[in-house]
């Protein structure tokens, strides 16, 4: 086997490694093991244990600007985990009751989170309409003659249209984050 040579310096910390390829491989991959096991322990003792550990759930498979606007909206892992759940087949809502004290209320936090169901998946908050009807209807807030009616509720937190969709704004995304944990602290 051919011999290898690495030189590794992280922080103060400095590895020479020269030998047969495979060793260089293995030193190489024990100091990264303990590089990121101390950088965890860092961050565990920083943030808390259970808020650390979630973040790095939320974070390993993100796209960032949706780490970004669960970080920017103080929302944790277990909030959306009381709304949202994440399977082979993406992510779908579970929560058992659309909020809200009214079918206008309730069209409004469905169509928000579908909305963030979008965007938890693509880092797009681009939604179908035809979907988002049929969720209203199994949560029992579809009501055709009013639906219309219902969706001007949103005002400037949805744009789009019934045709080609709909995208949260940012008004939408900060209400979204807000609902989420109003529900969730419930």
């Amino acid at each position: 086997m051919a011999d290898a040579e690495l030189t590794l310096k992280i922080g103060e910390v400095e590895l020479h490694a020269r030998g047969p390829q495979e060793w260089v491989s293995e030193q190489f991959g024990s100091l990264a093991e303990r590089y990121i096991a101390e950088r965890l322990k860092r961050s565990d003792a920083n943030q808390g244990e259970e808020g650390s550990r979630n973040d790095r759930v939320i974070e390993s498979s993100r796209p960032p600007s949706v780490i970004r606007w669960i970080k920017q909206n103080g929302i944790s892992k277990s909030q959306l985990d009381q709304i949202f759940d994440h399977g082979k087949d993406g992510w779908e809502i579970i929560v058992g009751n659309a909020p809200g004290n009214s079918a206008k209320d309730q069209v409004i936090a469905i169509y928000l989170f579908m909305g963030v169901r979008a965007f938890l998946e693509t880092g797009e908050s681009f939604f179908d309409d035809k979907a988002t009807r049929a969720r209203c209807n199994v949560f029992g807030c579809y009501d055709p003659k009013h639906h219309v009616e219902n969706l001007d509720g949103m005002g400037n937190k949805l744009s789009g249209n019934k045709e080609q969709g709909w995208k949260l704004t940012a008004p939408g995304m900060l209400a979204a984050a807000e609902l989420i944990k109003q529900i969730s602290s419930d």
